[in-house]
């Protein structure tokens, strides 16, 4: 069973690992273009910290299906040298919780498929060894269309409700 920290770590790690990705040579042209396509919706890592604290001040009455998210637990001090320093955000426009739905499904998709459909060994071993620690607690396509659900639903009860995913618009 996932803790939503956990979870909350997995979306976190998920940012820092499309952040290593777009800095990376190893991609082919289209893993590249679809990286960037994700990262300009994509939580931050500012936003995945403030979302999960908004997960933790939420109502029971808004929370249907229990906290999804919540503050990590504290991370050590220690800062290999050896690791790329991640930002916790980038400059881009805005973003809708409709487009941040999308950027999470997909970013899913993509950690799950996307980087397995090019060249075997495109990747470097330190970055093919992050991709299972990213999807180990990842919410899956289904789970974030339930959350998108859940937020709208929460919205209608509580108009100041902060709604961070919002389902996709039936075509």
């Amino acid at each position: 069973m996932t803790m939503a920290y956990e979870r909350t770590r997995s979306l976190r790690f998920g940012w820092e690992f499309l952040m290593e990705l777009r800095a990376s040579d190893c991609l082919t042209a289209e893993q590249r273009r679809t990286v960037v396509e994700i990262l300009r919706h994509y939580p931050t890592g500012a936003e995945i910290k403030q979302w999960a604290k908004d997960c933790e001040e939420e109502s029971p009455d808004t929370a249907i299906y229990g906290s999804r998210l919540s503050p990590e637990n504290l991370r050590s001090t220690y800062v290999d040298p050896q690791e790329p320093v991640i930002p916790d955000s980038i400059e881009r426009g805005p973003t809708t919780p409709q487009e941040r739905a999308y950027a999470l499904r997909s970013a899913y998709e993509f950690f799950r498929f996307g980087l397995l459909w090019s060249k075997k060994d495109n990747l470097p071993e330190r970055l093919r060894r992050q991709t299972p620690y990213v999807l180990r607690h990842f919410p899956e396509g289904h789970e974030i269309n339930n959350w998108a659900l859940s937020d709208a639903r929460a919205k209608t009860l509580d108009p100041k409700f902060k709604q961070w995913l919002t389902p996709e618009a039936a075509s």
